[in-house]
């Protein structure tokens, strides 16, 4: 979208709140909207948790705003309440999402679906035990904070989406070797996580 777009960007929020993760990716996706497209209108909602409230919060939504330039949520279920309502209402919006749920893989893969932020879950759970395992033996834990990094699918990672969930140790054994090449993974005082 160029930045002189005009019109509305909606924003699903599954959980509304003023602080925790959620809240700081819904600051993140505001100020980026902000500097990206300065035009658009950011209109926010409560998007729900639980699934099917999800894509009745959607439906409505776009009932009641048929014509939005992006929809995007804070929450797996977003993505695949959007991809679904694309696909079967055949809105014309462009949609991003968070995780890869098998809606939003499918809606990916099909185009529906222009970005998908993953975490790098399997990842974070390798990293953790094998950390564990290693301070267990007698390696010291680096103090702060490790990350595991997240991934960023276009339609064009449509095949790295399914090797992430076909065989995720293979998908990642590049990422495993570069944060255990020195021993324990680098860390970053937790103040700076997430930056």
């Amino acid at each position: 979208l160029p930045a002189s777009s005009t019109g509305e960007v909606i924003l699903g929020q599954c959980v509304a709140q003023e602080a925790g993760v959620l809240a700081q990716r819904t600051e993140g996706f505001e100020e980026a909207l902000k500097n990206l497209l300065p035009k658009a209108k950011v209109r926010k909602f409560t998007s729900e948790v639980e699934p099917q409230a999800n894509t009745e919060a959607w439906t409505t939504m776009l009932a009641a705003q048929p014509h939005p330039i992006l929809a995007t949520g804070t929450c797996d279920q977003d993505g695949t309440s959007l991809a679904t309502l694309k696909k079967t209402k055949g809105y014309d919006m462009v949609v991003g999402a968070m995780e890869l749920p098998p809606a939003t893989q499918a809606g990916l893969k099909e185009g529906s679906v222009t970005a998908v932020m993953g975490t790098n879950w399997w990842l974070q759970g390798y990293t953790a035990a094998r950390m564990l395992t290693e301070a267990a033996r007698g390696a010291e834990l680096p103090e702060g904070f490790v990350s595991t990094g997240f991934k960023l699918f276009t339609p064009e990672d449509v095949a790295e989406v399914e090797e992430r969930s076909k065989d995720p140790a293979n998908f990642y054994k590049a990422d495993v070797e570069e944060l255990f090449s020195n021993g324990m993974p680098s860390a970053v005082p937790i103040e700076e996580a997430w930056k």
